[in-house]
């Protein structure tokens, strides 16, 4: 798999034109958009975005640029410049991409002209934060040339992608997948003050990762909507994808980017590249009709008649999702009859249960990457699931969106929502702790997460609230810290024995004491007597924690694919249950002690008799590794979620 970083370009594709910047194909003679012959002069700014003017390899891998960011290697070039992949060495050699600008051979027009773009990309980056968009750390010049750094992202842009393909088309389901990640980001843009409108759509501009998340890139041409303005100062886009407003004749509106959408989404299911012949689109005639028309509206050349929204079309393609159609074959069916091989359209149609098992009662699919954390609201109500920078917050028994959470700038390692009320903490990789409120997504108190200054991002973080909801834990790479929330400050900090980091935290009913696992051990820190811990160890990594309600017991799980569970109070072990076909990754006891539900890296689920070790039911839906599970305060119910992307609402027994 290839590596794309950012839009930059691994071979030059485009030409630009001198007289109004259009991008337009390597091979154009004419302008798309105002028709004038594009030409070699050398101050043209086409001559200026070519190859030649920069030479490869200008800074060699362990040049180190402003002082912080190591060069490991050029990944890419094209436009104004080179893309590298470097190492923030000021942030524990985190990976960054550092997008250059030379200026190097431009003309002073296109030098001012390049500077501004560079400067409104990175300006307007700065200020968005999404996790369908790369965040961006700062931009500097040095040595003449201007420098912007931001997200690494490993993977390949979905024209690699269609290229790979067959007939250079996607599965309706896949194709759905990503014009719904599209879908999410485009309407973030739209609803800003003022709104942005991405103009330059198209399948370079989209990256799509090894996790099934999806980027949105390049954001060189993005503008914001001005109430009034009659049309665009320069016409900008890219042939094929550009809507015929882009063209000159009027302002582009949010609806141009709709068009751009339905092109892709059109290319996606058809595989017809609407670059060859812009305009003209082949009707969709074996999919289901309205997603057919969702399409034909989207590519309208009258703005007016297009969605009015984003959220139309995600809404429209939502039902798609839902209501998948089969290619007939030309056969006519009888009124009432199936088509041998369609599937059921029904919410659950698409989850494959082994013969007896019990299925699930609501899936939440809205997550675009790896779910490592769930959690429940204090009235079991709603529930709460982290993927990539985002928490969702939703209805668990409607699965409808009450709020979403963004700020964070990094990978979101743990969740967990105060057992009293509103409140959701949060952690990331950029080793922040956030406490916000789940009603609305708004931030009320942000702390440094691991005290510890040499603390290594790659090591996963933990946290757990006390049952007042007062006090919360995070344990770090080398300290558990307790915060008083209530004060924002740190009260008791505990070292860990082992510093390869923790897997599992969790607070003892009555607040005294803290269970941790640590390598091949579970460690009991007893905060009123800070210099006492208690071990128990095993024989291979321990990897989930849970304290019964009643304070009773302690059990774990590992790599050792059993349950062990201890008795806290006699510390003798009283059970060890055997069930599991591989590592044990998730616990939670049910609210009355009595049952005990783990989670393995097999993808099923097993519910227990937490006296006898029994099992009393197994649950199968999920097709990856089964990372986070979580029993509802009243009982009735347990979330699972993992690496396929999905959450689970389950009949608890």
């Amino acid at each position: 798999m290839s590596k794309i970083v950012l839009g930059a370009g691994m071979k030059p594709s485009t030409v630009f034109c001198a007289n109004c910047g259009a991008a337009n194909p390597a091979h154009a003679k004419f302008c798309f958009s105002c028709g004038q012959a594009i030409n070699g002069d050398a101050d043209d700014l086409s001559m200026s975005m070519s190859m030649t003017i920069f030479p490869p390899g200008h800074l060699n891998a362990g040049r180190l640029i402003r002082q912080r960011y190591k060069v490991l290697a050029q990944i890419g070039q094209g436009g104004f410049g080179a893309v590298y992949k470097a190492e923030d060495t000021d942030l524990g050699q985190r990976l960054v991409a550092v997008k250059e600008m030379s200026q190097l051979g431009l003309s002073p027009q296109a030098l001012a002209e390049g500077v501004e773009t560079f400067k409104r990309e990175a300006l307007m980056l700065a200020s968005l934060r999404h996790e369908h968009l790369p965040r961006i750390y700062e931009h500097f010049t040095e040595d003449d040339r201007w420098y912007l750094v931001m997200d690494y992202i490993e993977g390949e842009t979905l024209e690699e992608r269609l290229e790979k393909a067959r007939d250079g088309s996607l599965p309706q389901v896949m194709a759905i997948k990503i014009a719904l990640q599209l879908c999410s980001v485009l309407d973030y843009l739209h609803t800003r003050k003022p709104p942005i409108v991405f103009r330059d759509l198209k399948p370079s501009n989209i990256i799509l990762t090894p996790e099934g998340n999806l980027f949105l890139i390049d954001f060189g041409i993005a503008r914001h909507f001005k109430p009034g303005q009659a049309k665009d100062t320069v016409a900008f886009g890219s042939p094929g994808y550009a809507a015929p407003e882009q063209y000159g004749k009027a302002q582009t509106t949010p609806r141009a980017d709709i068009y751009s959408l339905g092109s892709i989404l059109h290319q996606m299911l058809s595989g017809a590249d609407p670059s060859l012949s812009p305009f003209r689109y082949a009707p969709l005639h074996k999919y289901d009709p309205v997603l057919q028309r969702l399409v034909e509206q989207m590519l309208e050349m009258d703005e007016g008649r297009r969605p009015a929204s984003v959220l139309e079309v995600q809404q429209t393609l939502e039902h798609s999702k839902n209501n998948p159609a089969l290619p007939l074959h030309g056969r006519t069916l009888r009124a009432g009859q199936t088509p041998v091989g369609a599937p059921v359209t029904r919410q659950m149609a698409a989850i494959r249960v082994p013969p007896g098992s019990p299925a699930p009662r609501l899936m939440h699919e809205h997550h675009y990457g790896v779910v490592r954390a769930v959690a429940w609201s204090p009235d079991s109500v709603y529930a709460a699931s982290a993927t990539d920078a985002i928490v969702r917050v939703w209805h668990a028994a409607q699965g409808y969106n009450l709020s979403s959470y963004r700020e964070h700038l990094g990978l979101i390692k743990h969740m967990v929502w105060s057992p009293v009320d509103a409140r959701i903490a949060s952690i990331s990789e950029e080793n922040k702790i956030r406490i916000w409120d789940s009603n609305t997504g708004k931030t009320l108190s942000s702390y440094p997460g691991d005290p510890n200054s040499n603390f290594n991002p790659n090591l996963v973080q933990w946290l757990a609230w006390s049952a007042t909801g007062r006090y919360l834990a995070v344990a770090g790479s080398k300290f558990i810290t307790v915060w008083d929330t209530s004060e924002e400050e740190p009260i008791v900090q505990l070292r860990n024995k082992y510093q390869s980091g923790c897997r599992g935290l969790c607070w003892s009913p009555d607040g005294k004491r803290l269970a941790v696992t640590q390598g091949r051990s579970v460690s009991i820190h007893r905060l009123e007597e800070r210099g006492k811990t208690l071990h128990y160890r095993y024989s291979s990594s321990v990897n989930a924690v849970a304290w019964s309600p009643n304070g009773t017991y302690l059990a774990s799980g590992g790599d050792d694919r059993v349950v062990h569970v201890w008795d806290v109070q006699t510390n003798r072990l009283v059970g060890i249950y055997h069930g599991h076909l591989k590592p044990i990754s998730a616990l939670s006891w049910s609210p009355n002690n009595a049952c005990l539900v783990s989670g393995s890296l097999a993808s099923n689920i097993h519910v227990w008799d937490a006296m006898t070790g029994q099992s009393i039911v197994s649950f199968h839906a999920h097709v990856g590794d089964i990372l986070t599970v979580a029993w509802s305060p009243d009982g009735r119910s347990i979330l699972s979620g993992g690496s396929d992307c999905r959450v689970y609402v389950w009949n608890a027994p």
